[in-house]
């Protein structure tokens, strides 16, 4: 692919004599499906906070095909491609459906009014979005009155409202009903590859079902990296996080 991937080189974080990561290395393939897994603690959402911007690392780089982007803050990462969504779900309760994703596009289109209200502009890509998530019948719908799966499927269609090539997710399936989590699985998996997902998830049955490759960290270092046969078979992982159940 002529794709720029998204590189971390040796990457360190510490906080005072915390060492939260120790000497990562990842690349991020165009396209793919990348998990990032490992027990609580593990380091997972302080290496998503250093590739999206909101944490620069102690040491090391971050690279966005050959443009260093380690100093970059999280809104300048957004305007080259990169989005994320959050443990927590963060949406609007008392807006529309619709006015979420709405507010989520115009946030990212300086030229365009905030004025969220009018009629919904074509160039924005609010049905687009919709249709992607399988929200359309509750587009209407204060957001606040979903359930939590459809909830989360719209903190999804929010990240995608800057139309980005990479779309980081911090645990989408974190409180999810059994009958949504097939949902959001396939709405995951239908990003790529298109976009390339970065995947922070505790579900390993879905994370070994729909991922092309996956890290596994461990006390703030990268253990194993392969694909979902290489992470199963790895005795290391197995002892670390996966369980002879898996």
């Amino acid at each position: 692919m002529d794709r720029p991937g998204i590189i971390a080189e040796n990457v360190g974080v510490r906080f005072g004599g915390f060492r939260a990561l120790n000497r990562i290395d990842l690349e991020i393939t165009p396209g793919n499906l990348h998990s990032i897994i490992g027990p609580n603690g593990a380091g997972k959402t302080t290496l998503f906070n250093v590739l999206t911007g909101r944490l620069q690392p102690s040491e090391g780089h971050v690279r966005l095909g050959v443009r260093d982007i380690t100093r970059m803050a999280a809104h300048g990462r957004v305007h080259l491609g990169i989005a994320r969504s959050f443990q927590v779900t963060n949406i609007f309760h008392n807006l529309t459906v619709a006015e979420n994703i709405r507010l989520a596009v115009q946030a990212v289109r300086r030229a365009e009014s905030w004025t969220f209200w009018r009629g919904v502009n074509p160039d924005l890509n609010v049905e687009e979005i919709l249709a992607a998530t399988g929200l359309q019948a509750r587009a209407a719908d204060r957001a606040g009155t979903l359930s939590h799966g459809a909830q989360r499927a719209l903190e999804i269609g929010m990240a995608l409202g800057s139309d980005p090539r990479y779309v980081f997710l911090d645990e989408p399936l974190a409180g999810v009903s059994i009958d949504d989590i097939h949902r959001i699985k396939n709405l995951i998996r239908s990003l790529t590859p298109r976009r390339t997902v970065v995947l922070i998830e505790h579900n390993m049955r879905v994370v070994l079902d729909i991922s092309d490759r996956i890290t596994v960290l461990a006390q703030g270092e990268a253990i194993a990296e392969g694909t979902p046969a290489d992470i199963r078979a790895n005795p290391l992982v197995r002892a670390a996080y996966l369980g002879a159940s898996v």
